[in-house]
């Protein structure tokens, strides 16, 4: 169990006392909780079973104050993303994944660590789209509490947050010390680090002792066969007494034969994978924690050929083989085996760090496979561990791409990706899969198709594509269209970076085909100004109607304003062949149709 220490400074002499309540046990991670005394519940200390205990803890009484605390002087819009924000930042506290302190043996803030994990704040910069932000700061002032950043986007985020900075350095944590190695035994959190495997027989308090029994193996905490520092046999690391959590084999120092990881604290299998000669060979299986398999990639002499993720929600298996460095051949099943969709995708690798397959939450022994693979942590004279790569676990929810000058004017895009989550847990993912190109998608013939009723255009996508049919209708930017009122057989669609470009329903009697005008705005934002210069453009739908068999337009379309409502629709009198690309404000004479609002 963890006992808070509190460090007591008096005449030059540290001397450290036990905390005895709650109140004291937070200013020891927080300093800034000192401003709040009368607002904490008066209660005895806790004793933490871990470091991460002691965080939720802390950040449980934050939300409290933010959820109590005034909020008059916010407009509409700072409302809005201060209630979307203190969401976020529940669900980060209920993940319980946060940085790890390798830098000094004392308690200190973390901004990133170097698996690229995030701090509360930091988090939230990279839920709201400045991730970049969040990592310059990480740069130049990672081990530093807010107040001493000076980032000069922070106080813009800040105010757009909807938060105080009294907020954000109460928001804010300071993380004990990890060793990163298994040898070294100062640390009172070691044993909840995957450490790096050696010839080596430790318990839990970090004491050598004799080799056990089979029936012991769970009472120590790492074990690792082998002679003359090579490891040879098995190599195990258990959580807690009697809680396994990582187990393999090595033969003469490379991983060989089956690899096992169960749910950190539990002795729930999480994962299962198969190495020959310290290469991935085989299938690697992860369970959820009910022991449903979610994800199975195969591999072959350590790359990864097809990967196939279970959405047990969604009824849904995503079936994915790469093509080429950036592109996949993906196809969708229901989980009873009838073929939904098929098309290709784009991956979008923020990081540049990460494989094709790394698109939910990597866990210790993914950590540890690829870190070990990918080159092992060194370290400087001072103790600060350098990796030769950073593995992003956060996740990212947008992606930032440079794009064609726009009216004479170098733009950065800033969209938000649509992500194809397909895990039972939901965990972000890291690499984003963006559909591009031809896609086709099927009529399920369910008992919806035969028997419900339908009226409006949602109504026959939603009986006939049960699986994708609202999502199509969505990405349509929800038209009711007369001619999208049958039913299909199939449905072909053309995407562009993730967004609907061209579609036709084929039925029995009609093939409808509807085109789409694809829009760059620029929209003003303070926080983009103040780090890019510039205004951020971002890319949109800004028409929509239907073509003839020559790709003409013809009868009505609708026309959308830079934030996606309906504001004109035309009807074209004649067919209308587009001659150059839609570019700025539409006007009616460009249209060469007649009006109406």
């Amino acid at each position: 169990m963890r006992k808070v220490l509190i460090p007591i400074f008096c005449l030059g002499i540290v001397i450290t006392a036990q905390a005895e309540s709650l109140y004291e046990q937070l200013v020891a991670f927080n300093p800034n909780w000192q401003s709040y005394e009368g607002r904490v519940i008066a209660q005895e200390a806790f004793d933490f079973p871990s470091d991460k205990e002691y965080i939720q803890t802390h950040l449980t009484h934050v939300l409290e104050i933010l959820r109590s605390n005034e909020t008059e002087t916010l407009n509409c819009a700072q409302l809005q993303k201060r209630k979307e924000l203190i969401e976020v930042l529940d669900a980060y506290k209920e993940r319980g994944l946060f940085p790890m302190n390798y830098y000094r043996n004392e308690r200190i803030p973390v901004f990133i660590d170097e698996h690229n994990t995030h701090c509360a704040v930091g988090y939230l910069l990279k839920y709201t789209g400045y991730d970049h932000v969040a990592q310059r700061i990480s740069e130049k002032n990672n081990y530093a509490w807010v107040i001493e950043i000076d980032d000069p986007v922070l106080p813009a985020w800040q105010q757009f947050s909807g938060f105080t900075l009294e907020e954000l350095k109460l928001i804010q944590g300071a993380y004990d010390y990890y060793p990163p190695v298994a040898v070294s035994r100062v640390a009172p959190n070691k044993t909840e680090i995957p450490q790096k495997p050696d010839v080596i027989v430790l318990n839990f308090e970090g004491e050598e002792v004799e080799e056990p029994n089979e029936s012991d193996l769970l009472s120590v905490w790492c074990y690792g066969e082998g002679t003359t520092d090579v490891l040879h046999g098995r190599w195990i690391q258990n959580y807690r007494n009697g809680i396994p959590w990582i187990e393999g084999y090595f033969e003469n120092g490379k991983r060989t034969g089956s690899w096992k990881e169960y749910y950190m604290g539990t002795n729930i299998l999480c994962r299962t994978e198969h190495w020959r000669n310290d290469k991935l060979n085989g299938v690697r299986t992860r369970y959820d924690r009910q022991g449903n398999v979610i994800e199975r990639i195969t591999f072959k002499d350590g790359d990864a050929v097809e990967k196939v993720n279970y959405d047990l929600r969604g009824d849904i298996k995503w079936v994915r083989k790469p093509l080429d460095s950036l592109t996949l051949e993906t196809e969708a099943y229901s989980l009873s085996g009838y073929l939904l969709a098929k098309g290709q995708e784009q991956i979008s690798n923020p990081t540049g760090r990460l494989q094709w397959f790394q698109d939910i939450e990597l866990t210790a022994l993914n950590t540890f496979a690829i870190s070990e693979r990918d080159g092992a942590p060194q370290f400087t004279h001072e103790g600060a561990p350098i990796f030769a790569n950073q593995l992003d676990n956060t996740g990212a929810f947008y992606v930032e791409q440079q794009n064609p000058l726009v009216n004479g004017m170098p733009t950065v895009v800033s969209r938000r990706v649509p992500m194809f989550q397909s895990t039972v847990s939901q965990e972000p993912t890291l690499v984003n899969y963006i559909k591009v190109g031809a896609w086709k998608y099927y009529n399920e013939y369910s008992s919806n198709s035969f028997i419900a009723s339908a009226k409006t255009s949602k109504d026959y996508l939603k009986k006939d594509f049960e699986h994708f049919g609202i999502m199509i209708h969505e990405e349509m930017k929800n038209a009711d269209v007369e001619c999208l009122q049958r039913t299909f057989d199939s449905l072909s669609i053309q995407y562009e970076a993730g967004m609907i470009r061209d579609f036709k329903g084929h039925a029995y009697d009609n093939t409808p085909h509807l085109g789409f005008i694809i829009d760059y705005v620029q929209r003003f934002s303070l926080i983009h100004y103040l780090d890019y210069g510039q205004n951020s453009v971002e890319k949109v739908i800004r028409g929509m109607g239907e073509l003839d068999e020559n790709g003409h337009r013809i009868g009505e379309w609708t026309i959308y304003d830079d934030w996606g409502r309906p504001s004109q629709y035309v009807k074209y009198v004649q067919p209308f062949k587009e001659e150059e690309p839609m570019t700025g404000s539409i006007n009616e004479e460009f249209l060469m149709g007649e009006t109406t609002r």
